[in-house]
């Protein structure tokens, strides 16, 4: 889900400088929003699937894999944007 938001956060963003004035305002504002609803789900997820990974897999040593690194390298890069697209104007 964290990805297809921040896809339609980005396509928002992009058209906001395409369009009229009252359209352009309602779409920035939902480019934001969805920008943030990314972050959130994106931290969600990268949790709980850390967390199944630790602590129900049983008789298996579980390392911190090269799935773990890349979600929390998209968290990062989700609050970026995020951060960023207040600046939007």
């Amino acid at each position: 889900m964290a990805c297809i938001f921040s896809a339609v956060s980005a396509i928002c963003l992009i058209l906001s400088l395409l369009l009229s004035d009252k359209i352009r305002s309602i779409i920035l504002i939902v480019g934001k929003v969805l920008a943030f609803v990314a972050l959130i789900t994106g931290i969600i997820g990268t949790a709980v699937g850390i967390n199944i990974m630790t602590n129900f897999t049983a008789g298996v040593d579980y390392k911190w894999g090269a799935s773990s690194i890349i979600g929390i390298i998209a968290i990062i890069i989700n609050a970026i944007g995020a951060v960023v697209s207040i600046f939007i104007q």
